[in-house]
């Protein structure tokens, strides 16, 4: 690992000669070098370093990718049941939507023969002046 300074201000980074970023080269350096000092950077006491140095001891990859699994399984589950509740949510007001306009077109009482007088009552009314307009006069209306 190598990085490089200019006067200038720039800098560059390298892997076995090869130049990568900054980014790269930090988490590989963390890996590798592990600084001990008052009030340095310490892996060992970050959980997740622990874990993995103990499952690497213990030779249990296997099992920590199979358990991985298990909870990528579980969040995409999580995640299917959320959008269930969504949709029963979704269903229970649209049938109440359903239920309502049932319930108003039965209080209507509307017979069949009704339906020729309101088209003619609405032709009438469609084709009627506009008396709200104050540019008629209202003699017309």
């Amino acid at each position: 690992m190598k990085r490089s300074f200019t006067s200038a201000g720039t800098n560059r980074q390298f892997i076995n000669g090869s130049p990568t970023t900054l980014n790269i080269l930090a988490t590989l350096g963390e890996w590798l070098v592990d600084i001990h000092g008052p009030h340095e950077h310490q892996s060992l006491l970050h959980p997740a370093r622990q874990l993995a140095i103990l499952d690497a001891f213990g030779n249990l990859d296997g099992e920590r990718e199979a358990f991985a699994g298990f909870v990528r399984r579980r969040v995409a589950l999580e995640t299917e049941k959320a959008a269930l509740i969504v949709d029963e949510k979704t269903y229970a007001q649209q049938l109440d939507l359903l239920r309502f306009q049932a319930n108003e077109i039965a209080a209507a009482r509307l017979q069949p023969e009704e339906e020729a007088q309101v088209e003619q009552d609405y032709r009438r009314a469609s084709n009627a002046p506009n008396c709200s307009s104050s540019a008629r006069p209202r003699s017309v209306c």
